[in-house]
């Protein structure tokens, strides 16, 4: 069973059926009080008669959700969106299919890319990493590839594809990059700092570029401060340099400058230029370091009000935006100095 929360005020449960008549992937929303909303028995998201083995789903940005689903014997792959009101939303009764899965699969996940858009990866039996990203019913901006090492090889750096594009359209991170950092979010995120720390320790070691050292410093000196170790958090600043030009991780750049003493806050909350994405997701990233600014330095009335101001953004697959949640739900129950 997975749980996806398109809005604050209404969650979508999605399991496999196991009835006979009904067998495929189900879905269901709720409302605040936990009533119903899609009927008794939920909406059909993969067609009756159809034996799943595995499937996930995520929220698609505009209240419904996107999903993948493997048949019985690993035999195909499939994705559809389902709208807010429980309809299908792409053509295909029983799907899109994406790829014929010849080769088996051993696990399934998919991700957010943009607004009603994904990024679906699995593993093969042989432990080959497959991914594609869909952008619409049938539409793959890139297709399927594969990733392995070469035989034989120690310490080999990939480059993974990212999910949006940045203006140099030049993927920064590697695998073993995403690979470090993301498990230390989840950490931080679980409230497991003393993990997140390790975590992020290491993924330093794979930051071989500016845009990739200041995402990973910032991370770890917040990481750092929920330890109380300040002196540590300190520390991690005095690598951090004044007019450094990056790609695509200017936020957490200022908010390094912030801790730095080279910003104010109130600088940090002004979304400033670009599109109305990239002002949102400036406000969620920035608008989270600034939080945790004010929380640090005693100030809990100002940190939950920042933290509710980025929840008043539009940005809710941005990680500021999902730890301020966290934060909020948590009562910011963490140790103070």
């Amino acid at each position: 069973m997975i749980v996806v929360r398109p809005w604050r005020i209404s969650s979508i449960v999605c399991w496999i059926d196991d009835n006979f008549e009904q067998e495929g992937v189900r879905a269901q929303r709720f409302d605040p009080a936990g009533h119903r909303l899609w009927g008794d028995s939920g909406v059909p998201v993969s067609g009756s008669g159809i034996s799943v083995t595995k499937y996930d789903a995520i929220p698609d940005g505009a209240g419904g959700f996107l999903t993948a689903w493997v048949i019985l014997g690993n035999t195909c792959l499939f994705t559809q969106r389902i709208g807010p009101d429980g309809q299908k939303l792409w053509p295909e009764e029983g799907g899109i299919p994406v790829a014929d899965l010849s080769s088996g699969v051993a696990d399934l996940g998919i991700v957010p890319a943009a607004p009603g858009e994904m990024i679906i990866a699995w593993r093969d039996s042989a432990s080959l990493i497959w991914m594609t990203r869909i952008t619409g019913p049938g539409l793959f901006p890139w297709y399927i590839t594969a990733h392995t090492p070469p035989s034989g090889t120690i310490g080999y750096l990939e480059m993974e594809p990212d999910g949006i594009p940045n203006k140099l359209n030049t993927p920064l991170s590697s695998t073993q990059f995403n690979c470090w950092y993301h498990l230390g979010l989840g950490y931080y995120l679980l409230g497991k700092y003393q993990e997140a720390a390790s975590a992020y320790k290491e993924c330093l070691k794979w930051s071989n570029n500016n845009d990739l050292k200041v995402a990973t410093t910032d991370w770890l000196y917040m990481t750092y401060r929920r330890l109380g170790k300040k002196e540590e958090a300190q520390a991690l600043l005095t690598g951090i340099e004044e007019d450094w030009e990056l790609v695509e991780n200017s936020s957490y750049y200022n908010r390094l400058l912030m801790y730095k003493g080279l910003k104010t806050p109130d600088s940090l909350l002004t979304p400033g230029e670009g599109t109305e994405y990239e002002k949102n997701l400036n406000l969620a990233t920035q608008g989270y370091g600034v939080g945790n600014w004010y929380f640090y330095n005693g100030d809990l009335g100002k940190a939950l009000s920042t933290y509710k101001q980025v929840l008043e953004g539009k940005s809710w697959s941005a990680f500021g935006y999902i730890a301020a949640e966290v934060d909020l739900f948590n009562h910011l129950n963490v140790k103070k100095e």
